[in-house]
C-alpha cells in the first residue's frame, strides 16, 4: 500500500509548513508501477483527501522524476521515504528482483504540497513571485514531489465571457517545473471563502445573478446560496447563450490549449474536476454562512424555480401532480426526529418522499456524469488521471433516516447504498473516487452526532471494490490525527483497502 502525504503550506514562514494531510497524489509519473495506493491529501474546506487508486506494472520506474532501472534505484536517488540507506535496516534493498523493487516501491510516500488558495491573487497575478520560487526550492531540497493549486474559474475568466487570462497560472506551472516539482491542478468552479480568502464566481455570472437570484441554490425559506451555481441551470442556455455546462466545458478545454506544454511533458499529473460546492458533489445543505452549526442536519436546497419546475414535470409524469417538494424537512440545525420528514415513520418513508429523495439523488449523479463527460472531452488524449470528490458526511450515520446525507444528496439508507449509484457513474468516465473523512473515528465525535465515520468509510470501501473505481480517501489531519489513519488502514485490511 502506498501512502503519500501532502502539507499544507503557509507560504510566509520560512520553515516547511506543519500541517499535513493524504493527497489524492499518484507517482508523479506517466506509467504507475504500483497497485492499489492511497495517499494522503490537502485541506480543503475543512477537509482533505486521501487516494486509493488503480495502476501497471511496468519495467521503467519514474518517481518525482527520478528512473530507475534494472535494480533497486539505480541512476538515481531513492525515494524520500527511503531515505535511509543504512543496509542493516533494509536488508532487501540489496537484492536486485523486480519482486522486491517493487515491494519497496509499494512503501515509497510521494509528498505533495497544498499552495495558498490565493497563490495567485483576484486579479489574475501571482502573488510574491521570488518568495514563491524560495520556498519551492525548499521543497524540492527536502525530496517534496509536488505541488497542489487550486484554478478558479473567477480568476481565469473573470474579464468577461471566454476571455480567459491564464498568464499568472502559467507562471506559477512554468515555475513549478523549473524546480523540477509535479503539479495536481483542480479544477475551482465554486466561489471560496476561507479565513481572509475571497475569491467569488465571474463578475458576469453574479451579473446574471442579480436579475435572476434562480441561478443559486435556494433552500425552502429562499435563502441563496452562493457558492455554486443550482444544478436546475446544468442545461440552461441563460449565461451569454451558454449552459452552466457548457460553461464547465469551455474552461476545461482552455485550460487544455493553454497549458498544453504542461500537460504533454507530464508535470500536470492530475486533474480534479469541481462538481459542486467546495469542488465536491453534493448539495450546500450546510452552509455555516447561513447558520448551520454541525451537526444539523442541514437542509434540502431544491428551491429555485428551475429545480421546482423539473420536480413539478417528474411528479406529473409518475401520475402524481399534487406532490410537491418538502415543506416538513425542518431547518438547518434541527435533529432528525424534531422533523416530520425525518423521524421514526416519517415522510422519507412514504412514496411521495421514496419519489422525492430518488430524483433528488439521481439529479446530483445527472450532473456529475455531464460534468464529467466535458472533462474526458476536454482532456482526451491526455495522460493526466481524473479526480471526483464527493463529502464524508457522517453526522447522523447511526440514524435511520440518514438525514444529513440526503439533504446532500446521498441517498444513503440502512437498506440502500447511496454511494453505489456513484460509484458506477465515476466509474463509466475512469474517474477516481476521492473520498473525504478517512482518518475519523468515532470516539471523537459528539455522541448527539450519531455519527458513523468508520462505518461509512468501510462502506464507501466495499462499494469502489465491487464497481471497480479506483478510490482515495480525504483525510482532512494533522499529525495528532494518526491515531485515525491506523484505523482505515486497519479496516482498509478488513476490506481490501
Amino acid at each position: 500500500m502506498e501512502m503519500s502525504l501532502v502539507c499544507q503550506s503557509s507560504f510566509n514562514r520560512a520553515s516547511l509548513p506543519q500541517m499535513t494531510s493524504i493527497p489524492y497524489v499518484s507517482l508523479p509519473c506517466q506509467q504507475r508501477p504500483l497497485p492499489a495506493r492511497v495517499h494522503i491529501q490537502r485541506w480543503h474546506g475543512g477537509q482533505q483527501q486521501v487516494i486509493l487508486g488503480r495502476s501497471r506494472k511496468t519495467e521503467k520506474l519514474e518517481i518525482g522524476g527520478r528512473s530507475f532501472l534494472n535494480g533497486p534505484f539505480k541512476g538515481g536517488r531513492a525515494p524520500q521515504a527511503m531515505a535511509y540507506e543504512t543496509p542493516e535496516m533494509f536488508p532487501e534493498f540489496e537484492t536486485d528482483t523486480y519482486a522486491d523493487k517493487e515491494k519497496m516501491l509499494a512503501n515509497y510516500v510521494p509528498v505533495f504540497v497544498m499552495l495558498p488558495l490565493d497563490v495567485v491573487s483576484v486579479d489574475s497575478t501571482l502573488k510574491k513571485p521570488e518568495d514563491l520560487r524560495k520556498r519551492l526550492k525548499h521543497l524540492r531540497n527536502a525530496n517534496v514531489d509536488g505541488v497542489m493549486v487550486d484554478v478558479w474559474w473567477g480568476i481565469v475568466e473573470g474579464k468577461g465571457p471566454k476571455l480567459y487570462d491564464w498568464s499568472a497560472y502559467k507562471d506559477l506551472f512554468r515555475m513549478v517545473q523549473e524546480e523540477g516539482l509535479k503539479l495536481q491542478a483542480i479544477m475551482s468552479f465554486h466561489t471560496c471563502v476561507e479565513g481572509t480568502v475571497n475569491i467569488p464566481m465571474p463578475p458576469w455570472i453574479l451579473e446574471v445573478g442579480k436579475s435572476n437570484p434562480d441561478i443559486y441554490y435556494t433552500n425552502r425559506s429562499g435563502a441563496r446560496n452562493q457558492e455554486y451555481l443550482t444544478i436546475g441551470v446544468d442545461n440552461q442556455p441563460i449565461f451569454q447563450e451558454r449552459t452552466a455546462v457548457e460553461l464547465y466545458r469551455d474552461f476545461m478545454k482552455s485550460f487544455r490549449e493553454n497549458m498544453a506544454d504542461f500537460l504533454d511533458a507530464g508535470v500536470v499529473t492530475d486533474v480534479e474536476v469541481g462538481l459542486g460546492p467546495s469542488g465536491e458533489l453534493r448539495y450546500p445543505s450546510y452552509p455555516e454562512a447561513q447558520g448551520w452549526v454541525f451537526p444539523g442536519i442541514g437542509e434540502f436546497q431544491c428551491y429555485d424555480k428551475y429545480m421546482k419546475g423539473e420536480f413539478k414535470e417528474a411528479a406529473t409524469v409518475a401520475g402524481h401532480p399534487e406532490w410537491d417538494l418538502p415543506d416538513d424537512a425542518g431547518e438547518y440545525n434541527a435533529s432528525p426526529k424534531s422533523t416530520k420528514f425525518f423521524a421514526a415513520k416519517g415522510t422519507y418513508l412514504m412514496n411521495s418522499g421514496i419519489f422525492f429523495l430518488t430524483w433528488y439523488s439521481n439529479k446530483l449523479i445527472m450532473h456529475g456524469d455531464q460534468i464529467l463527460d466535458a472533462a474526458n472531452e476536454a482532456f482526451l488524449g491526455c495522460k493526466v488521471k481524473i479526480v471526483a470528490k464527493i463529502a464524508g458526511i457522517h453526522w447522523w450515520y447511526k440514524d435511520d433516516s440518514h438525514a444529513a446525507e440526503l439533504t446532500a444528496g446521498y441517498y444513503n439508507l440502512n437498506d440502500r447504498d447511496g454511494y453505489r449509484p456513484i460509484a458506477r457513474m465515476l466509474a463509466r468516465h475512469d474517474a477516481i473516487l476521492n473520498f473525504t473523512c478517512a482518518e475519523m473515528i468515532n470516539s471523537e465525535q459528539i455522541k448527539m452526532a450519531m455519527s458513523g465515520a468508520e462505518e461509512l468509510v468501510q462502506q464507501v470501501i466495499k462499494v469502489g471494490f465491487g464497481d471497480g473505481t479506483p478510490r482515495m480517501h480525504a483525510w482532512f489531519i494533522v499529525w495528532h490525527c494518526m491515531p485515525g489513519i491506523q484505523c482505515s488502514m486497519e479496516g482498509g485490511d478488513r476490506g481490501g483497502m
